[in-house]
């Protein structure tokens, strides 16, 4: 699985970390964002395909996080036509336990291709829970490194 990313474009040697970094407050990492290129896992209606994705932190405090992701996915079909719309909200439950909340929308800039907003809806349900599973699983893998 080839990923490419670019940094933050903002506090990137900060965002991600357990702890900010000295004079860096929550406040200041809202807004970073970054590009994310991969192959997408073939789905039950497409094939693999190049996906490009541009995540942008949306709310940075010590109860929560979330991040909002736009993804582009030309190369399926239909896929000039919409943008996956994805929010993902991680919730420090206390007790070093966290809860993650997502969801995926479809938009479709020039109006939906006529029959076909159910079933693009659908696909990209589907093929986005993997994806779902994959960061809960990298997660918990990072706060285990950390000792969370």
């Amino acid at each position: 699985e080839e990923v490419e990313s670019t940094k933050w474009d903002h506090h990137d040697q900060g965002i991600g970390l357990p702890n900010l970094s000295r004079g860096v407050r929550d406040a200041d990492l809202i807004g970073a964002s970054r590009t994310i290129s991969y192959v997408m896992p073939a789905g039950k209606l497409v094939g693999a395909s190049m996906a490009t994705e541009i995540a942008t932190l949306t709310e940075h405090n010590d109860d929560f996080f979330a991040i909002q992701m736009k993804t582009a996915t030309p190369g399926v079909p239909f896929g000039k036509k919409f943008l996956a719309l994805t929010q993902i909200v991680i919730i420090n439950n206390g007790g070093n336990t966290c809860q993650m909340i997502c969801s995926v929308e479809p938009v479709f800039p020039d109006g939906p291709p006529l029959g076909m907003k159910g079933q693009i809806k659908r696909g990209m349900k589907s093929g986005t829970i993997a994806m779902f599973e994959k960061i809960g699983a990298h997660i918990k893998n990072c706060a285990t490194s950390y000792g969370c």
